[in-house]
């Protein structure tokens, strides 16, 4: 009887949540042709966590803001204290043509409150468990072992494949600017 009652519930509130989901598209398609006013574009957010010293985080925001400038925010972070850009890393990045400025990365500990504002965490040394303890719920996670080198050549185009397939999945193949 109570499993009834609780299938019953359930079949409530999916009718409930339809019938909202129905209505906001209503209401966007009735703004859309008042104004012409078209829905605003999702805007993902994804954290790169890293290692102090790597710089690979660093590098991912660059290709990410560089390629997608209005469909992701790119977020790097280290444990421990703030990093800037190497010297070296500054280097290979005018030598691709890609950003410099405002790639400092955050500190781990200042974003914990605010895991749950990203949809995808990605972990480019190790895993994501070795520096989040709990993923938020509505948070991805993923781990992308970059491959090492002496040079960033190798990690430049890895980083960028990724990063490309990834945007493409959440944004659609038509999310290049």
């Amino acid at each position: 009887m109570i499993n009834l009652i609780i299938a019953g519930l359930v079949g409530i509130v999916a009718a409930l949540k339809r019938v909202g989901d129905q209505s906001k598209n209503i209401c966007d398609q009735t703004v859309f042709a008042v104004r012409g006013i078209a829905k605003l574009p999702k805007v993902y957010k994804i954290l790169f966590l890293d290692r102090a010293g790597s710089h690979l985080s660093q590098l991912a925001v660059a290709i990410g803001r560089h390629n997608y400038p209005h469909t992701v925010e790119f977020t790097a972070t280290v444990p421990g204290a703030r990093q800037a850009p190497t010297g070296e890393l500054r280097e290979f990045l005018s030598t691709t043509g890609l950003p410099d400025d405002g790639l400092t990365t955050e500190s781990l500990e200042a974003l914990e409150h605010d895991f749950a504002n990203f949809e995808i965490i990605i972990s480019l040394n190790g895993s994501y468990s070795d520096y989040i303890k709990r993923i938020p719920f509505h948070t991805s996670a993923l781990n992308w072992p970059v491959p090492p080198g002496d040079d960033y050549t190798a990690q430049y185009r890895d980083l960028r494949e990724r990063i490309d397939d990834l945007v493409d999945l959440l944004a659609g193949s038509e999310s290049g600017d």
